[in-house]
């Protein structure tokens, strides 16, 4: 049996009361503009990678600011928050899943790269490299390694013979690990570490000190481990070679030296190596310049040099996509290249992208697309994360999705249409009034605006003008249980069974009404000066108190809840529009939230600045809502229409003995049910089923 439950308890003193708990309605993401924490705007970036790596179609690269740089192409990047402050050092990625470390022991996992979650280390030590096996996680630093298999949580139990490394890779025979001394560490199962040495000499002495092999950074591709190193060969000043170490098997290695790797000025160091499909490209500094080093399976071969005027160290690179992404320590300094010799700097095009900035005023969505519209244009996602202007898009008040097509209406009587939110086609309106909303029945389009305009159309090319009676401002429409009900000016509402002929209805208010919406409730209009009234029908009207002054712009429904915005970042949710609760959506001072929608299971909310809002996954409500009445308890239960359930009740929840006191059987989304009882104290559950 599956149960449900939410406990309530009350005491006589108490008026009304209900259980709060923190769910997707209390939690918000800024979709657009890209954002590092709601409301606020990225600053100072892009920022410079420590780790980077190629995964689920993107680039993600993590480094030493609370952000994680994101790009499709390597060009394009967009940042968002981490879950620590802490520096990130190294990235993997295993199954879909991203997982990051850094400094003070911080482990945190993602599955998109955008929103991320904290693991438990189990370690204050600094973190410098990750990597994954078919189950295991291996993460890495100076004085500690520490595994996972579920990336949350992370243990150093049972690792012996490996205190640290700088760079850990997964390969056919198992872990491969250096730690940036003539030893390279190797384990079959991320547990038991084996040292061995891949060079033994000769070795400068220089002053009686041994210049050894220094051992840098560790990858595996195409069966093959590969391990870069270098070490001094003469002095006076100092020599450098660079060597690169192959192996099938993590035993066995191949050493290659070639002499035209070999320079002598500055500190010479390999800092990555990136697999990419057969081959591996290696990037090192050598004499004060970067140099790239492609392996094809069998040689490594020095393919020129990055030119750049600035001697830049890269910490780490990726491969993807037909595209090798090289960020440098001078961010925002970053190169590309599609054969790893040719190499384009991207400095001027590695910027942050923020998204459009217009003023929003509705949205829509239909097949993975998401469109927003504005009086500057619309603007487009294929994601619902991230938001591009739509070039040469008119500029619209309205839209929805109707069949196959987005429908947009605006100014002057405009109506576009469009079936992937990019092309869009004007129709013949009929009017030159202004259109400000249009809704969908499941077989009519409806549109309305200025001097009493309402239009509708069967498929969204052929539209008809209807005789509404009124010659106000209409500026919100919608539909429900056979009944179009429109708002407007001077608080006119008309209601019609078909979409052609209309009633005016006296709703008691003379204020300008701005959008409606209907749930299982009812019908919710609201307006200026924080208006707001409910309706049974779309006749009989009811002024209920949100509790704000402020202009209310937009209402709509989902799930259960009644979501209304306003300006000034106003927004709240009500189960049955008469109790409220109010949302912090994250805006800022004065942002004013001017449209909303239900879609895909969240509600997004849009308006001034170019702002999206989303919340979290919102299921269907619930509740159970307590108030002490002269007769006894009222008890109020929200739940999905046709739901069946059971009001419980007992006296002492230490050694609870709940009782049946009502049923449901495919209840009302509202149902209300008064408990007579007289008592000093009882607690009440909804039990489904």
């Amino acid at each position: 049996m599956n149960v449900r439950t939410h406990l309530l308890a009350c005491l006589w003193s108490f008026v009304f009361c209900s259980v709060a708990f923190a769910g997707p309605l209390d939690k918000w993401t800024w979709r657009n503009p890209v954002t590092l924490t709601n409301g606020a705007p990225l600053q100072n970036g892009p920022h410079a990678p420590f780790g980077m790596t190629y995964a689920n179609g993107n680039f993600v690269g993590v480094g030493d600011a609370v952000v994680v740089a994101l790009s499709s192409d390597g060009t394009n990047w967009i940042e968002y928050a981490t879950a620590t402050s802490n520096k990130l050092n190294g990235i993997g990625c295993l199954n879909g899943l991203y997982v990051a470390v850094g400094n003070g022991g911080a482990v945190e996992s993602s599955a998109d790269g955008i929103h991320w979650a904290l693991g438990s280390s189990g370690t204050t030590s600094n973190l410098s490299c990750v990597t994954c096996s078919s189950g295991l996680f291996v993460a890495a630093g100076s004085s500690v390694v520490i595994t996972s298999t579920n990336a949350t949580n992370w243990s150093s139990a049972g690792i012996s013979g490996l205190s640290g490394a700088t760079s850990v890779t997964y390969g056919s025979a198992g872990f491969l690990a250096v730690n940036a001394d003539k030893l390279v560490y190797a384990s079959a199962n991320g547990f038991s570490w084996a040292s061995q040495q891949l060079y033994n000499g000769p070795y400068y002495v220089r002053n009686g000190v041994t210049n050894f092999m220094q051992h840098e950074v560790v990858s595996h591709a195409n069966g093959l481990y590969c391990v870069t190193g270098q070490r001094a060969i003469s002095g006076s000043p100092f020599v450098y070679r660079a060597y690169f170490f192959t192996s099938v098997d993590g035993s066995n290695w191949t050493t290659d030296t070639n002499a035209s790797f070999t320079a002598s000025t500055g500190y010479h160091n390999f800092s990555c190596l990136i697999p990419c499909g057969a081959n591996v490209l290696a990037i090192g500094m050598f004499s004060d310049r970067v140099y790239p080093f492609l392996f094809d399976g069998s040689a490594w071969t020095a393919a020129g040099y990055i030119n750049t005027s600035l001697p830049f160290l890269p910490y780490t690179g990726a491969y993807g996509n037909g595209v090798f992404v090289l960020p440098t320590s001078y961010s925002p300094l970053l190169f590309t290249s599609t054969n790893g010799t040719n190499w384009v700097n991207q400095e001027t095009l590695l910027l942050s992208y923020t998204g459009p900035t217009g003023t929003f005023l509705s949205i829509a969505a239909s097949n993975g697309i998401s469109v927003v519209v504005s009086a500057s244009g619309a603007a487009r996602s294929t994601n619902s994360l991230l938001y591009f202007p739509v070039t040469n898009s008119p500029p619209l008040n309205s839209v929805v999705y109707f069949k196959t097509n987005f429908v947009g209406v605006g100014s002057g009587g405009t109506i576009f249409v469009s079936s992937d939110g990019v092309a869009w086609t004007q129709k013949n309106s009929g009017t030159t009034s202004n259109l400000r909303c249009v809704t969908a029945s499941s077989g009519l389009l409806v549109a309305v605006g200025d001097n009493g305009a309402i239009q509708t159309s069967t498929t969204g090319n052929v539209w008809s003008s209807r005789l509404s009676g009124s010659s106000l401002s209409l500026y919100g429409v919608t539909y429900s249980n056979g009944q179009f009900v429109v708002v407007g000016q001077l608080g006119t509402v008309l209601t019609s069974p078909d979409g052609i002929n209309w009633t005016g209805q006296d709703c008691g208010s003379l204020t300008n009404l701005l959008s409606v919406t209907h749930g299982p409730a009812g019908f919710l209009a609201v307006g200026k000066g924080g208006t707001a009234l409910t309706s049974l029908d779309g006749v009989s009207w009811t002024q209920q108190f949100p509790g704000t002054a402020t202009n209310l712009e937009s209402a709509t429904f989902g799930n259960g809840y009644y979501l209304v915005a306003g300006d000034g970042g106003f927004a709240k949710t009500s189960p049955d529009g008469v109790n409220w609760t109010a949302r912090n959506l994250g805006a800022a001072s004065g942002q004013n939230f001017l449209g909303s929608a239900f879609l895909n299971s969240r509600f997004v909310v849009v308006g001034a600045a170019g702002a999206v809002i989303e919340s979290d996954v919102v299921a269907p409500l619930f509740d159970l809502n307590l108030q002490r009445v002269a007769s006894g308890n009222k008890l109020t239960a929200f739940a999905p229409v046709g739901t069946s359930f059971r009001i419980q009740a007992c006296s002492n929840l230490v050694s609870a003995a709940w009782s049946n006191i009502a049923t449901f059987n495919n209840a009302a989304a509202v149902s209300i049910w008064t408990n007579p009882v007289s008592g000093n104290q009882q607690f009440f559950r909804c039990v489904s089923p």
